[in-house]
């Protein structure tokens, strides 16, 4: 008998729902269920009913506001927005809220309005880990809505001298290239490409690089960067099937499917 995984997915779901209920009901403070509902569901609509008397009883507390919006997030992403909104004007210096609050809309691939947000989160966040976390999606988010020298900034200083070998880093570097090969620079993309794949790198391990940049290099006829570059990024990357794959294909005399920008962009904007 075939496995319908919805099917599984959704069975699971109606089985947790009471206890969900119950804890939105009882304790909507610790309520941070993330379970996806129909937004059609009698589940769902419940579950709004409770988190609105929740909120009611209690408007200012910030826990059952970020676990309401989390709640709606995948749902209704104008709702978890306007909940995030909330708490940020009531907790106005934690970057918390527009990390939030760009996480919803960029799910929904409001890219531009989400920019806004993380860009509020970059001036809040004193964390410098997570801040060259959100600096390196605001980077990309900016190329992706064509504001090229905001992408240039947040990029560029991710890799000023001194700045740590890490997963930002590394993406903006593709970046930095992807933003050359616009200006037909091949060379600089290049340059980018080999800093962005050095080998055995620590900072690194354990993530997925960048596919877009190699890609487009790919396209140029930069058949040994493309190489040098996936040979490095094999070293760490924990997308090795993926990376072994692309390197099997160039060994075959073959061409790599490199995922494209233009065709993911053109998904978002469906």
């Amino acid at each position: 008998m075939p496995i319908d995984p919805f099917g599984d997915f959704q069975a699971r779901i109606a089985a947790m729902t009471p206890a969900i209920l119950r804890r939105i009901a009882e304790t909507p403070e610790l309520a941070d269920d993330d379970l996806i509902f129909d937004d059609e569901s009698p589940a769902y609509a419940e579950a709004t009913r409770l988190w609105e008397v929740a909120l009611a009883a209690q408007p200012v507390n910030l826990a059952i506001l970020r676990n309401a919006g989390r709640f709606h997030q995948f749902v209704d992403a104008d709702r978890a927005v306007a909940l995030f909104t909330r708490g940020e004007q009531l907790d106005p210096t934690s970057h918390q809220w527009a990390l939030e609050i760009g996480a919803a809309l960029e799910a929904e691939a409001r890219d531009a309005e989400a920019l806004v947000a993380y860009e509020r989160c970059v001036e809040h966040c004193t964390d410098a880990v997570e801040r060259r976390d959100v600096l390196a999606t605001v980077a990309r988010l900016a190329l992706h809505v064509d504001l090229h020298p905001r992408a240039t900034e947040a990029a560029a200083l991710l890799v000023a001298p001194g700045a740590p070998r890490d997963h930002p880093w590394h993406h903006a570097h593709a970046i930095l290239g992807r933003l050359a090969l616009l200006r037909d620079d091949v060379a600089a993309a290049g340059a980018h490409l080999d800093a962005a794949g050095l080998p055995d790198e620590p900072g690194l391990a354990g993530r997925t690089p960048d596919y877009y940049l190699v890609g487009e290099l790919f396209d140029r006829g930069e058949r040994e960067a493309v190489r040098a570059y996936l040979d490095a990024v094999a070293t760490w990357t924990d997308d090795a099937l993926q990376v072994a794959s692309f390197r099997a294909d160039l060994d075959a005399h073959e061409s790599p499917r490199f995922p494209r920008f233009a065709d993911e962009r053109r998904m978002r904007d469906r």
